[in-house]
């Protein structure tokens, strides 16, 4: 029994590498639901089968050291801030989008546990790191296919690649662990043939990272790379050829930097837009991301010692919301600061828990063979990859966040180390427990508690996922919508909110549809209705929820419950510049065109230099008869533009009988969008009204010379311009 629960254990271990490699397009989010169910259930099995190991195999006992006991610090001290945090729901069992919370935490406790309790060789490690770069090596030629053109993305039109990771950021930090990977396992092997491979891996994995044009993660290769070298130029006693190849190296690096910023506004490198995105990176590139970080720091200062629980953010960024991020995504739900992150989602003492991690693998890893070098346990390569691989994962994480791919190397590396360093636990080694006890009792007590927990952890979402999948993809039936989304929901999963949200927006998109029966479309309609409001009424005080509420109740006609909805998500997030623009629209729309104006000019003095509020509340001001304001508002050819660019602005020109400059924002448009037929069409029927024939026929041939295709429609066009029969 002994020996088939051990390759029980090893092969589930060997099977985690290769989540990466999953893609389940029969659930919703299909790059992350799929590998995180997985995690679980290879976590869960793996966790009970080690568990029975452990009663009859002392060996494989949990032992001591700092890294796990900053590891069990964390879960401690987080159960507690999301048992006491905004949202407890969400702080355990997180979303689709994201799969994280506790119930990620506790698994990659356990999946450590594991690891470092059963990898405690120098050959199982190897074993394992060569697994996970054969893996690496098979998601590189995916990626590597993206990258040439023979593989597709799914941010679309986009050229950074993201391999099966669905996200370019993963891909880049799972290339940046196997770089450091691939380096250590160069340095370990004596064999020629396979130091050469290794040797070739870390360059090309190193030319992938760049391809998925992730800044941060770019910027920590180079940190990384600069801090691993330099540590083995200054260490590396006794080896004065290491420390040339060192040193010589660290000169090469600082030298390109160098010459990469000098020529950063070079052709050469503008003209290549993976170059171009590295060499953007500056403060005001960066304006975003500090606006983001400041919002956190309130929330910060408002509940300082435990946070606001995981999954909460959103909470934060509602309440201190800053002006200036219109323009930006929406809803934010990391702050994409790892420092921040933890300090908004656990507080002071979630922060120095986890950052306990990460001192206690470098404390162990590199400062401990410097303090007591008799006791070294890590070679010099060792040393200075660990560091350089955490202060590059530290300087990746300062501009993104982690996501279960990051955190399982990190895991990994945390298993590294304590089951190297980890020192036994007298009081664990000793119970006994003999085979027979196990087979008799522990084991089918274990086999139903595993099946248990696996089939309520991950069965309901699981199941949640695929009804909901089915719903979206249900698009041209509203009864067959509704059959999948109640289906979704019967299943009780963590995921009611994000069901409810789909439910009610792709409701919002079918309601008007006329070829669908009007009674389907209403049962939709009423049970979207239902669910929304029970989520407002589940989890109060999220702006996002009014949001769908508003959208669901403005599509089916009910505008004042629409607007009432806007005016919760307002008051929850007083500085949200969208949710005044969209009041304020609304507002004129339903004939109160005081309030509305009122509702656009405090958009528009809150952000004053940014265009696109300013023609919106241009706009406003011509739909109300509000010449004056209009033309004190748009005084420059960059607002004209701007105000070009929406229908409602160009619809709004047509009325007042602003003709000239109705003309050059059309024109304005065909400039933005010099392939949009449609853009050039709409200018040629303004020639055609304004009774400028000869313009309008004119236009019309520039947009057959723009897209060939359109040439017998276009021509087709102009033999009725000309004949007037338009």
């Amino acid at each position: 029994m002994k020996e088939y629960l051990r390759y029980a254990v090893y092969g589930l271990i060997f099977l985690v590498p290769f989540i990466v490699l999953l893609v389940t397009s029969d659930l919703y989010f299909p790059y992350i639901t799929g590998k995180n169910f997985a995690f679980r259930i290879i976590v869960e099995l793996m966790f009970a089968s080690w568990v029975l190991l452990a009663l009859i195999d002392t060996d494989v006992r949990p032992r001591f050291s700092w890294v796990l006991a900053f590891f069990a610090a964390l879960l401690g001290v987080m159960f507690i801030a999301d048992a006491f945090g905004e949202y407890p729901l969400k702080s355990f069992w997180s979303n689709y989008e994201r799969m994280e919370g506790y119930i990620t935490l506790v698994h990659l406790f356990m999946f450590t546990l594991v690891v470092s309790s059963m990898l405690r060789t120098t050959k199982l490690w190897n074993s394992f790191f060569n697994t996970t770069l054969g893996v690496a090596v098979a998601l590189s030629f995916y990626g590597l296919a993206q990258f040439l053109g023979a593989a597709s993305i799914s941010q679309g039109g986009s050229w950074r690649i993201e391999g099966t990771l669905g996200n370019s950021t993963y891909m880049s930090i799972y290339l940046l662990f196997h770089i450091f990977i691939a380096a250590i396992m160069f340095f370990r092997t004596e064999r020629p043939g396979l130091r050469y491979t290794y040797g070739t891996l870390v360059p090309y994995f190193a030319f992938l990272l760049v391809q998925t044009g992730t800044r941060g993660t770019t910027l920590g290769l180079i940190g990384g790379v600069f801090i691993t070298t330099l540590y083995i130029a200054l260490f590396a006693k006794g080896h004065a050829h290491i420390r040339k190849i060192a040193a010589g190296a660290l000169g090469v690096l600082v030298l390109t930097s160098v010459l990469f910023i000098s020529f950063r506004d070079s052709a050469f490198v503008q003209n290549d837009p993976r170059l171009a995105r590295i060499a953007d990176i500056s403060l005001e590139a960066g304006s975003a991301r500090f606006a983001i970080w400041s919002v956190a720091l309130e929330g910060i200062k408002e509940r300082p010692i435990l946070g606001w629980g995981q999954e909460n953010f959103n909470y934060v960024f509602n309440t201190y919301q800053k002006p200036e991020l219109y323009g930006q995504e929406p809803w934010f739900d990391r702050v994409h600061n790892i420092v921040l992150d933890w300090l908004v989602a656990g507080g002071v003492l979630g922060a120095v828990a986890y950052f306990g991690i990460i001192a206690a693998v470098l404390y162990y890893a590199v400062l401990r063979p410097r303090i007591r070098p008799r006791e070294e346990m890590f070679s010099l390569h060792e040393q200075a990859l660990i560091l350089g691989l955490f202060a590059a994962y530290f300087v990746h994480n300062l501009f993104v966040f982690d996501n279960l791919v990051s955190y399982i190397f990190f895991a990994v590396f945390a298993a590294f180390v304590h089951s190297r360093v980890a020192t036994p636990v007298e009081s664990l080694q000793r119970p006994k427990v003999s085979e027979d006890s196990l087979v008799r009792f522990a084991l089918p007590v274990g086999l139903v508690v595993t099946l248990l927990v696996v089939y309520v952890v991950n069965v309901p979402g699981i199941r949640a996922a695929g009804a909901l999948i089915d719903a979206l993809r249900a698009s041209s039936d509203a009864k067959e919508r509704l059959m999948h989304f109640e289906d979704a929901l019967s299943y009780g999963s963590f995921a009611e909110q994000e069901v409810r949200e789909q439910m009610a927006y792709n409701t919002a998109l079918i309601v008007h549809k006329d070829e669908i029966p009007q009674e389907d479309r209403q049962n939709l309609y009423v049970r979207a209705e239902e669910e929304i409001q029970k989520e407002i009424a589940e989890k109060p005080g999220d702006a996002r929820i009014h949001i769908f509420a508003s959208l669901l109740y403005r599509s089916g006609g009910q505008n004042e419950k629409g607007i009432a909805e806007l005016e919760e998500a307002l008051a929850l997030s007083p500085q949200k510049v969208q949710f005044m623009l969209e009041l304020g629209l609304n507002y004129i729309d339903t004939g109160e065109e005081e309030k509305g104006l009122a509702f656009l000019k405090n958009a528009f003095e809150l952000v004053p230099d940014n265009n696109e509020v300013r023609a919106f509340y241009a706009t406003a001001a011509l739909e109300t008869g509000n010449k004056d304001l209009f033309s004190s508002l748009i005084t420059t050819k960059e607002q004209l533009r701007a105000l070009a660019l929406t229908n409602r602005s160009i619809a709004a020109l047509d009325k007042a009988g602003e003709f000239d400059l109705l003309e050059q924002a059309l024109i304005y448009r065909i400039e933005e969008k010099p392939k949009n037929i449609q853009a050039r069409v709409n200018l040629a029927s303004f020639y055609y009204e304004q009774g400028r024939i000869a313009d309008a026929i004119s236009t019309v041939q520039q947009a057959i010379g723009a897209d060939p295709s359109f040439k017998e429609q276009g021509e087709q066009i102009i033999e009725q311009l000309r004949s007037g029969q338009i």
